[in-house]
């Protein structure tokens, strides 16, 4: 494998544009590993440019000023850094790197201008401790080490004494200048300065001996934007492990007029001269995908080579005249020489930063429209600087692979044995008949009738516009996109290609053959084979007719499969298996009945289900011949070849499994273990029984649980079960992976059947649907799966802390990065969070929103939307409440089939649950836990009684007489089944017309229920028990509604968590009245007249633009940050204006009291009504909020003018016209690329008509 090393001084690259550029430029030569010097580079930003250059950086900071180096490694080098020393000066950095088998130890230098061999003994001594394998030196020595070859012109070189002394080491630890080994006594160099004209080589490559003989080249080569040179050395240092890959269709090409048009007519010349009479319709299809792929490879290389070829000009002219200068040491210098290579680096730094302003043009108008909100472009931004992930090392018994072809050829015999046909054990004719048996329910004659239905052409359009974007493409290169773009233009010759596998029963070779990638599954050794994903990457054309095919089946799949099964069923949710799971366990040990708990990994389920048994699935299932033959079609004659480092396998054949990727696999495995699944409910083995019902599965695709009494004959059953379907169907049991645990009161039982088989045992918790389940103590489901979440937290937030982020992209962050985080364990676990954590939590947020401990703005108002005046902020409370309350909605809904809900039914009743609601005994209490068995029925009540009290207030139903803690009997609250469940649930219940107490018999006719002693008793104490004062004072209970009627009206409202979120959020939201008040002050408003709703909305909708809106959203806050502010806490010497220091800076005086501020709106103003042809006046409500009437483009340009304000205080510039008409025209570019993009050209032009 060949690799090239570069090294840069690269100046100083704090300013983002010439590092933006420079970073483009550095990629574009696509050095694998780079040496960067004088970066200027603090801690603060490390995350921030790592994420702008996308692979790692290691790095050896200095100050903000000077110094600091750093070693930029491209995202396509697979290399592990094993060990870094980093100079505390910045001046060195050392690494010790692995590339393939080889070690390397990388060090980047950036040496002193004056001459001190301190330093150099300090840097070698340092580089000798920490050296591991052969040595590479780069960077700026600022030492020549031939006076005569590597200088011209000037003085001397001052540095003597460190040139000795880096000879000396070089000598010492045979190190060679790589440029004279492979240029001898060429003369080039590294540094050109042109006032005076002088050119040195104080860049350069030390390598050690052993490494000679690698280097196939050295060179020294144009930079940009700096004075110094790029210097390279390309060495081979491992075994090539990067293949070629294979082609894949550049989406962006989609976005180019002269493609698509190309690509169009390409297509269209082709139907015509190759009409379809007599040709084998396959080979039609693939051979035009042949052609489309050779125009576009033949268009990519002539748009790239545009793209460059002024570049490549200029730097072949400035090599030429400084090979030129070079070759003039000791003799005249043409005079124009230095000017015009001071004009050619100039040319070349404005192309490359037109290039990367290009770049950020389109970057920028995607950061406009999706950055800093909720999308992929987004957070993928996250993902930029992770290494791609590949195998390099590989085991298989005791020996280690390391070579690409090995691993490659080990790889291969694992999946093509692991795909592989096996004799069945059980004959097609017994499986038949032993599903068969099972009774499963079948497709009636019409659903069977239907869908075998003709497939149309709307319905292929269909399955292509809903395939996913951004996914990776099969062998053929054409992706989703592709097939969106063109889909007008190809539909008969595609259809054609269809309509001939049905009529030969398989796809063309092509169209059958997949690419398998392989995904290492966490926290595994990732030398194994089996510790990886493998996904298949199958032909988009094949893809979508599988889609198709599988819609089909998806009509009428929810009645074949039972409430039990939650995997790849719309409608249907993972929360349930955990739901039910933690309702057994706490039923069983509640009601004392014993029970086990089994948890199944089936070994590598869906490469191993065999065919035969897919196809005895669907005919007990009842489906239809022909739907069965277009099945068949996508399981005949498929092949397979296998991805590593760009490498490709040979091909080998498929012959069971259903693949990864494929949209019809889901559909189809699903079938194959329902028949596990039923088999299982139907067997003699005993399950669990609890109120009236025995439960014995749950599954989640093929993650299974069965819950069984216990017994050893039970496990044996359920075993023998397991061994039949694995007989049948080629699937076996991973036992060693499997484990099961008691419960209830077997939980003290010593026994562990098949304990010797390999079924675990587990004492404290097990790992289930991504959540630690405690298997002996309940109190550690918090401690367990949220111990470390504000840590994980902290993490992620880290990482973007130092991006420059907006408040609105801030805000983003936490719902996009953060929630996600939160809200799966938040949802599926029955858990009350405790106080401290939701504190901790809110405060970790919202300095992270504000960027300091400084909240300026109160939490309630900055979670208000943007039109009542907040930022919609994350208000944590809701969100969870909003979360947590659709399991009330499951509940009570009649139609969601669900296996806990009939344990939760039984352990209330509804009348019950309204006067637990109504009652104020936390449900933490030890008597609720006695009177209420399950955690999670505990749970809802704490929830309905947490949006109870959000949307009444707390002593609304203060006069509840059960589980009321205003009602006991020493510290014991009452609770009485017949009365509660007659209604009896307030004091009014207790009184009659005259306001009289019933008497218990009276109470009983009245309410319907049946009197007896031991209740009479316990009412009698209780009526005793009643608060003196209840009879004194009105009583504001007697009109309650329901409370649970109450929910389930909010329900049928809002349906969806987000509504029902911002619908909670409503009553907890402040809006900012006393900003308003001051703002009302501040610009003499007459006080409760002013629109601002509609001033908050009209502007903030004017642009798309994040950071315009944030600014706005700041100042409708009054939360800029003033001198006055801050030299009220202390933190400036002086509240003085930054602009005109003739007064203090408040808000109102900075945006338009100042003078220079009057100034400069007289400027804008001015401007804006010559362009826009009408007269402007300067209205201090207008420029501080636009205006609230339909004027996009006014309120955009009056935002875009207070922006520049803003920026300019902190630039400690003054606002200017060109200022302002500079941003404008970066918005409206930005808006302009996003309407061409976007086919909103029309709109665009209507907002910017006048101008």
């Amino acid at each position: 494998m060949s690799i090239t090393v570069a090294s840069f001084n690269v100046a100083g690259i704090r300013d983002p544009p010439k590092r933006k550029s420079i970073f483009k430029y550095i990629r574009d030569k696509k050095y694998h590993i780079s040496l960067i010097q004088e970066t200027h580079c603090s801690h603060k930003h490390e995350k921030l440019w790592q994420m702008e250059w996308g692979g790692e950086i290691v790095w050896a900071h200095g100050t903000n000023r000077s110094k600091g180096v750093a070693i930029l490694f491209s995202k396509n080098l697979t290399y592990s850094v094993i060990e870094q020393a980093a100079d505390p000066n910045g001046r060195f950095l050392i690494t010790s790197v692995k590339i393939g088998n080889r070690n390397l130890t990388i060090a980047n230098i950036y040496g002193p201008n004056n001459d001190n061999p301190d330093f150099f003994n300090i840097f070698f001594t340092r580089l000798i401790s920490a050296a591991d394998g052969d040595m590479i030196v780069g960077g700026d020595f600022n030492v020549i080490l031939n006076s005569t070859l590597d200088k011209n012109r000037g003085p001397p070189h001052a540095n003597k004494n460190s040139r000795v002394t880096v000879q000396a080491y070089m000598s010492t630890l045979e190190l060679y200048d790589v440029f004279r080994h492979r240029q001898g006594d060429a003369r080039k160099y590294s540094r050109i300065q042109t006032n005076p004209m002088v050119a040195t080589r104080i860049d350069f490559f030390l390598t050690s001996k052993s490494l000679l003989t690698k280097v196939t080249s050295a060179n020294i080569v144009t930079g940009i934007m700096s004075d110094h040179k790029i210097v390279t050395m390309t060495l081979n240092v491992a075994p090539n492990v990067h293949g070629k890959g294979y082609w894949k269709l550049n989406t962006r090409l989609l976005d180019n007029k002269q493609y698509i048009e190309l690509m169009r007519k390409t297509i269209k010349d082709y139907i015509i001269t190759n009409p379809a009479n007599h040709v084998n319709p396959h080979v039609r299809w693939d051979a035009l995908k042949a052609v489309l792929r050779g125009v576009s490879i033949e268009f990519s290389a002539r748009l790239k080579k545009e793209n460059s070829a002024r570049q490549n000009e200029l730097e072949r002219n400035i090599e030429a005249l400084e090979e030129k200068i070079s070759r003039t040491n000791g003799s005249p210098l043409d005079p124009n020489a230095p000017v015009k290579l001071t004009q050619l680096k100039s040319s070349l730094d404005v192309l490359v930063e037109n290039k990367t302003k290009g770049a950020i043009i389109r970057s920028r108008t995607l950061w406009a429209e999706k950055g800093e909100k909720n999308t992929k472009y987004f957070l993928n931004l996250e993902k930029r600087h992770v290494v791609k992930k590949s195998i390099n090392r590989l085991k298989n018994g005791d020996q280690v692979y390391t070579d690409q072809k090995s691993i490659l050829t080990e790889l291969s015999r694992f999946y093509e044995d692991l795909y592989k046909r096996r004799d069945p054990k059980c004959p097609q004719s017994q499986i038949d008949s032993y599903l068969a048996n099972l009774n499963l329910p079948k497709l009636n004659a019409y659903e069977t009738e239907t869908s075998e239905d003709p497939i149309s052409k709307d319905e292929i359009k269909f399955a292509i516009n809903t395939m996913p974007k951004n996914k990776s493409p099969g062998l053929d290169g054409l992706p989703a996109e592709f097939y969106q773009c063109f889909w007008p233009d190809i539909t008969s010759i595609f259809c054609e290609a269809w309509d001939y596998t049905e009529e030969t029963g398989h796809f063309s070779q092509s169209q059958a053959q997949g690419v398998l990638t392989l995904i290492p599954k966490p926290h595994k050794d990732p030398l194994l084979t089996t510790n990886y994903r493998p996904i298949s990457l199958l032909n988009t054309d094949y893809k979508i007719m599988s889609k198709v095919i599988n819609n089909r089946i998806r009509k009428h799949i929810k009645h074949l499969i039972k409430p039990d099964q939650n995997g790849f069923m719309k409608g249907r949710y993972i929360g349930d298996n955990l739901r039910v799971l933690f309702d057994i366990i706490d039923s069983c040990d509640f009601y004392e009945v014993p029970g086990a708990v089994l948890s199944l990994d089936i070994y590598k389920a869906f490469d191993t289900i065999s065919w035969d048994y897919i196809a005895s699935a669907l005919n007990a299932f009842g489906f239809g011949n022909k739907l069965k033959r277009w099945i068949k079609c996508c399981y005949s004659r498929p092949t397979c070849r296998i991805t590593n480092n760009n490498f490709l396998s040979k091909a080998f054949r498929i012959e069971r499994g259903v693949r990864q990727g494929d949209p019809l696999s889901p559909t189809l495995f699903l079938i194959c273990i329902e028949c596990l699944a039923e088999a299982l409910r139907q067997d003699t083995f005993q399950g669990i029984k609890l109120k009236n019902k025995e439960f014995k599965v749950s599954l989640l695709a093929d993650d299974t649980l069965i819950f069984l009494r216990g017994d050893q004959t039970d496990f044996d059953r359920v075993f023998r079960v397991l061994d039949m379907f694995g007989e049948m169907s080629g699937c076996k049991l991973n036992m060693g992976k499997s484990l099961a645990f008691f419960i209830g009161p077997k939980r003290l039982s010593e026994e562990k059947p098949y304990a010797d088989k390999g079924l675990a045992w587990p004492n404290t918790s097990f790992r289930y649907l991504g959540v630690e389940i405690p298997i002996k103590d309940r109190k550690q489901l918090f401690s367990l799966n949220f111990g470390n979440m504000i840590s994980k937290i902290s993490a992620i937030l880290n990482i973007w802390s130092s991006r420059g982020l907006t408040l609105l992209g801030r805000i983003c962050i936490l719902k996009s990065l953060v929630l996600p985080t939160l809200i799966y364990k938040i949802s599926v676990l029955p858990i009350t969070l405790p106080n401290i954590f939701l504190r901790k939590l809110k405060t970790k947020l919202f300095q992270f929103v504000w960027g300091s401990k400084w909240e300026r703005i109160k939490r309630n108002t900055l979670i208000a939307n943007v039109d009542n005046g907040g930022a919609n902020m994350l208000d944590v409370e809701s969100y969870i409440l909003s979360l947590n309350l659709k399991w009330v909605l499951k509940l009570l809904d009649v139609e969601y089939e669900a296996p806990w809900k009939h344990l939760e039914k039984n352990a209330l009743s509804l009348m019950e649950l309204e006067s637990w609601v109504r009652g104020n005994l936390p449900t933490s209490s030890k008597q609720c836990a006695q009177i209420i068995p399950l955690q999670t029925v505990r749970k809802i009540i704490t929830d309905i009684r947490s949006i109870t009290h959000v949307v009444h207030s707390p002593k609304t139903h203060s006069r509840a007489l059960w589980a009321s803690k205003s009602v006991r009997l020493r510290s014991k609250t009452f609770y009485l089944k017949p009365l509660i469940n007659a209604g009896i649930l307030d004091y009014s219940d207790l009184l009659n017309s005259e306001g009289e107490y019933y008497k218990y018999d009276q109470l009983a006719d009245k309410y319907k229920f049946t009197p007896n002693n031991t209740d009479f008793k316990i009412f009698i104490k209780m009526v005793a028990a009643l608060p003196p004062e209840w009879d004194h004072t009105d009583d504001l209970s007697k009109n309650n509604l329901n409370l649970i009627d109450e929910c389930l009206e909010m329900f049928q409202e809002y349906k969806t968590p987000k509504a029902l979120y911002n619908k909670i959020k409503q009553y907890v939201t402040v809006c900012p009245e006393k900003q308003q008040k001051k703002w009302e002050r501040d610009l003499n408003l007459t006080p409760n007249t002013t629109p601002w709703e509609k001033l908050y909305s009209k502007v903030y909708h004017s642009t798309f633009e994040t950071k315009l809106r944030s600014f706005q959203i700041k100042l409708n806050l009054r939360a800029i940050v003033t001198n006055e502010a801050l030299h009220s806490f202390g933190k400036t010497d002086s509240d003085q204006c930054v602009f005109c220091l003739k007064g203090p800076e408040t808000v109102s005086h900075l945006f338009y009291r100042c003078e220079h501020v009057k100034s400069y709106w007289e400027d804008v103003t001015s401007w804006i009504s010559a362009k826009l042809l009408f007269s402007l006046r300067i209205n201090p409500v207008t420029l501080v909020f636009g205006t609230h009437l339909d004027d996009d483009l006014l309120n955009c340009l009056l935002l875009c003018a207070r922006f520049v304000i803003y920026r300019c205080k902190y630039g400690g510039t003054l606002p200017t016209l060109c200022l302002f008409i500079s941003l404008f025209k970066s918005v409206k570019t930005s808006e302009y690329v996003s309407a061409l993009k976007n086919n909103r050209l029309a709109t665009f032009k209507v907002k910017w008509a006048g101008l």
